[in-house]
């Protein structure tokens, strides 16, 4: 559980030019267990949905992402942010 601070930020007078703002911390703990379950192609972990399409698992926080406006001082819109992972399978 890392939890950076992450401001994105609607350019004035733009449709589509973004300023960010990062400040990642360094405490933080990687941790895989969890109960799952799954039924055909969708997992369901921790009260979230995720998706098997191919080799690729997706998982979608609907609204995780908040757009400001340029001084960063009110929320604008709100975004999904799409988690995606790829299996690899190494041959040797």
């Amino acid at each position: 559980t890392f939890n950076p601070l992450i401001q994105i930020a609607l350019l004035d007078g733009s449709s589509d030019s973004y300023a960010f703002n990062v400040e990642c911390d360094t405490e933080g703990v990687i941790g895989f267990a969890t109960g799952y379950s799954q039924s055909g192609g969708i997992i369901t972990y921790n009260n979230h949905h995720a998706t098997i399409i191919d080799n690729q698992l997706y998982v979608v926080f609907e609204n995780a992402i908040e757009i400001y406006n340029e001084d960063y001082k009110q929320v604008i819109e709100t975004q999904d942010l799409t988690l995606v992972y790829t299996r690899v399978t190494n041959t040797l």
